[in-house]
């Protein structure tokens, strides 16, 4: 699993983010640093704010906190199912492969 000082894609590495999209409205710790992270490695990526987002993303876009959908590549959603953990987490467990469950127990 990646240490978070050497975050890397997920999978073939082979995807590239180009648009973060993420709700309006308030922003929150969660989505926060979920996109945060994302514009760390996507250094060009931009951030888009939606109030809902019921589509498909494009290529290289990836939604995050918004869709009610989680697929662990392109949506990064928790609001439709309690048994996930927050999106910051998603994308670090799922595009990022770290380890989250080292992480401490407030990140959880």
């Amino acid at each position: 699993m990646a240490q978070m000082d050497r975050l890397e894609p997920a999978g073939d590495g082979c995807m590239v983010v180009k648009r973060v999209i993420t709700h309006s409205g308030p922003a929150h710790s969660d989505e926060f640093l979920a996109v945060s992270i994302l514009l760390y490695r996507f250094k060009g990526a931009e951030v888009v704010r939606v109030p809902d987002f019921p589509g498909e993303p494009e290529d290289g876009e990836v939604v995050v906190d918004v869709g009610r959908r989680y697929d662990g590549r392109r949506f990064f959603d928790h609001h439709h199912d309690g048994d996930l953990p927050c999106s910051f987490i998603l994308v670090l467990r799922d595009f990022f492969q770290v380890d989250v469950e080292s992480l401490p127990n407030e990140f959880k």
